[in-house]
């Protein structure tokens, strides 16, 4: 039974860290999801060291610890959650605030709670079983594997926050197993089911706490303003807005523009990114506002036969396309709650747009798109996906986008027949940026299509608040051009570039001091100039790839005392709010890493019988923990792209690894731990040198197969990677049994390093070094591990609780 409760507690566990994640991806940012993974690992390793202290307890009374431990969790997991949610912490408030950063601290313990108690109870079952782990800790492994898989089952009936309360029911029954043994199963299994059945029948716990700073706090200011409708799904959570004031026309409308824009709700996708659905009564004429867009401008140069609009959201790129005369428009989304939203429960109220014979909404994910079906398109519009606000804030600083890489805009000219248009839009920011590396992406993906000129292909535009870059597989015309430039005359946009473009061509109308956005052009477009732009900007401009995929990564460490200097206080949001998290968690796992290795080590020392051995054993833990934690990353991330959504691969990924980590852990005992850590090493060096061209043929296929290949991929190395950690917990057995929780301590502090290490290496060098780092660590680990030191000496006593 105990074998049991461990795959539930983990399910838990592994269920309320996604869960957790995806809170605060809607309470707050993105990048605070990643905090979560960091939060999560070091209570992991926190509970090593508790058990370290615990060791007569658990010898006396065994399976009461793991019992009390899993009731804890089921108590600390909605507690921690609710306290995080009452405390009023504001990142974008840090350069005002100094008590926002002990409010972030109170953050980052209280979410490791709940964790810490999981860890015990995993960590003490481990314990029990050091003679032989390997069956509770493959029980971890699916445990986890399950409740990874279970996300997109459960994010649809229920919230992020009842599901956290379904982690707390699943710990309640996890804590029985632990304790009943064979007469309590069923109780505990009855008494999950009512914490279940209950959380039905009641009204949320309570209400999730949204940043002021996000577009659903703004929009709920408006006079009348209600939410319609919320639903949560594994990708977001989507809330639709009503109020009479809503009036989102297209990013970047011209200011002379006297259009109405009719009624409309808004959309935002995790709190943010308001995308409305609008009422025009199915008349063209009501559609005046969306010609009036710079993202308008394909359609102005003739552009009016198919296109493809890669996230439309609540459907106003859509209508900008059937403003500008296209025939036929076909729509990639990836949120099939958007595409239901459209096509049945705000059908009426949006006109009938997605029932239009010239639209055709699909679900599915652009790239994957592109690659998968025939024929090709007049214009591919890829919009603006994130708010003002955030884009301004920098929060995204290390979200990984595969649709700002070379290899994107390449899949793209592909796509486009003779004369055909990509248009990418942006938001402005200031000091330039994102609109500059647009253009470095694509200089790069014309040369390595061999087009002679590159700087013929491109056009770039500049409204009061948005960039658009427009980008051809032909050379320009001199009558495109010409329709660009009365097109920005009339609408009041300024051009940045265009081929032939002069000096008094630009910034006449929404004038700048300084024109940096056309000077900077300038040299970018100049072969010479623009290898010294790259070089030497106080932004990073390199064109990003699939292999690091960071586009919204611009910071420079170099460039931070300029920022102070000359911005003073308001510096930060002119840094990525992303870096600035990263690096405060690497310092924070720095710290708790190097406290958690150390401590092992002195107690190494003076323990005779360990000796070296013992010290061996210990950085081989912190070896495999780094390590595997470093590999779940890189393959999810490489896998992103071939599944078509983050969502996806994590689940998909995930589970692969910890399913296969836990058939190697069963085998571990079979297989020479060596020789399986270097098959493990061969194989990761292999699959960083050669998944991603392989993957790169298959993007095109549905998703089932796929999702076997992408299993397969990360389920190879994971066999091998899952007889580690029970290798490492029979050698500690041997040579000393306090080893064993030590053991369990070093690889927790070592998987909080080497998640923010991971991420932090991955913005620098790219997906594919890191995983062939972490190949080398596993032939390392192979090397640490001790060999039959410690084989003759007499077994010491353990504690196995009857099942």
């Amino acid at each position: 039974m105990r074998a049991a409760a461990v795959a539930l507690i983990s399910a838990a566990t592994l269920l309320l860290e996604i869960s957790c994640a995806r809170l605060l991806s809607v309470s707050h940012w993105h990048h605070f999801a990643f905090l979560v993974i960091s939060t999560a690992l070091l209570g992991f390793a926190a509970s090593g060291l508790a058990l370290s202290a615990m060791g007569p307890l658990l010898a006396r009374r065994g399976a009461d610890v793991p019992a009390a431990a899993a009731a804890l969790f089921a108590l600390a997991a909605p507690a921690a959650v609710a306290a995080t949610n009452r405390i009023g912490f504001e990142e974008v408030l840090f350069s005002w605030e100094v008590r926002q950063l002990a409010l972030f601290g109170a953050f980052y313990a209280l979410f490791a709670v709940p964790f810490f108690f999981a860890g015990l109870a995993i960590g003490g079952s481990i314990w029990l079983e050091a003679a032989r782990p390997g069956p509770v800790y493959a029980s971890s492994l699916c445990g986890s594997a399950a409740g990874c898989a279970s996300v997109h089952v459960l994010f649809g009936p229920f919230g992020g926050v009842e599901i956290v309360f379904l982690c707390a029911a699943a710990g309640v029954a996890a804590a029985g197993l632990f304790a009943g043994g064979r007469r309590t199963p069923l109780a505990a299994a009855g008494g999950a089911a009512l914490c279940a059945a209950l959380l039905l029948l009641l009204p949320a716990p309570f209400e999730l706490r949204v940043s002021q700073f996000k577009a659903l706090s703004g929009i709920l200011s408006l006079p009348g303003a209600r939410v319609v409708e919320t639903r949560w799904n594994a990708i977001c959570r989507l809330d639709v807005l009503s109020a009479g004031a809503i009036r989102l026309p297209p990013a970047g409308t011209s200011l002379r523009s006297t259009a109405e824009i009719p009624p409309q709700l808004a959309v935002v996708f995790d709190a943010d990114s308001p995308s409305p659905v609008t009422n025009y009564c199915g008349d063209p004429v009501r559609l005046g506002f969306a010609r009036a867009a710079l993202g308008a401008l394909p359609y102005r140069l003739g552009r009016t036969g198919s296109v493809l609009v890669i996230g439309p959201g609540g459907g106003l790129d859509i209508l900008t396309a059937l403003a500008g005369g296209a025939r036929r428009v076909d729509a990639a989304e990836i949120n099939p709650d958007m595409i239901d939203l459209l096509a049945r429960r705000f059908a009426g109220f949006s006109c009938g747009l997605a029932a239009d014979p010239r639209v055709r909404i699909m679900r599915g994910e652009g790239r994957s798109l592109l690659r998968g079906r025939e024929g090709s398109y007049d214009v591919i519009q890829i919009p603006l996906f994130d708010s003002i606000a955030a884009a301004s804030a920098g929060v995204h600083g290390f979200s990984e986008t595969y649709l700002y890489t070379v290899e994107a805009f390449r899949d793209c000219l592909e796509r486009l027949g003779p004369g055909g248009v990509l248009c990418i839009t942006r938001w402005i920011r200031h000091p330039p940026r994102d609109s500059l590396r647009l253009f470095a992406i694509a200089l790069e993906a014309l040369a390595a299509r061999g087009a002679p000129s590159p700087v013929d292909h491109l056009m770039l535009m500049r409204s009061w608040s948005t960039t658009a870059l427009l980008l051809s597989p032909d050379p320009f015309t001199p009558s495109c051009v010409e329709a660009a430039r009365a097109f920005c005359d009339e609408m009041g946009f300024d051009p940045i570039f265009f081929p032939g473009i002069a000096p008094e061509d630009a910034n006449r109308h929404v004038r700048l001091d300084d024109d940096l956005y056309f000077r900077l052009a300038a040299q970018m477009a100049d072969p010479s100039g623009r290898e010294r732009l790259l070089r030497d900007y106080i932004f990073d401009l390199r064109p990003p790839t699939d292999d690091r995929p960071f586009f919204h990564h611009s910071l420079r460490l170099r460039a931070l005392p300029f920022l102070i200097r000359g911005m003073g206080k308001d510096w930060l949001p002119f840094a990525e709010w992303g870096e600035i998290v990263l690096l405060g968690a690497l310092l924070q796992a720095a710290v708790a890493a190097g406290c958690l290795l150390l401590a092992p080590l002195l107690v190494v020392r003076r323990r005779a019988r360990a000796g070296v051995a013992g010290a061996r054993l210990i950085l081989f833990f912190f070896a495999i923990g780094i390590a595997f934690i470093a590999v779940e990353i890189c393959l999810m991330q490489k896998l992103v792209l071939f599944l078509g959504h983050p969502v996806y691969a994590m689940s998909v990924v995930l589970a692969a690894i910890l399913l296969l980590a836990g058939a190697g852990s069963l085998l571990s005992g079979r297989l020479p731990p060596r020789a399986a850590l270097l098959l493990a090493a061969l194989l990761l060096a292999a699959e960083a040198a050669v998944l991603s061209r392989a993957l790169d043929g298959l993007i095109g296929l549905p998703l089932p197969p796929k999702v076997l290949v992408a299993a397969c991929a990360a389920g190879a190395p994971a066999l091998f990677m899952g007889t580690a950690f029970p290798a490492g917990i029979r050698a500690a057995h041997r040579l000393d049994d306090v080893l064993v929780p030590w053991g369990w301590a070093v690889n927790g502090s070592a998987s909080v390093l080497g998640s923010v290490a991971a991420v932090a290496a991955a913005l620098a060098v790219g997906f594919s070094a890191v995983l062939l780092a972490a190949a080398a660590i596993y032939a390392a680990a192979a090397i640490a591990l001790p060999g039959a030191a410690g084989r003759n000496r007499p077994e010491p006593a353990t504690v196995n609780e009857p099942d």
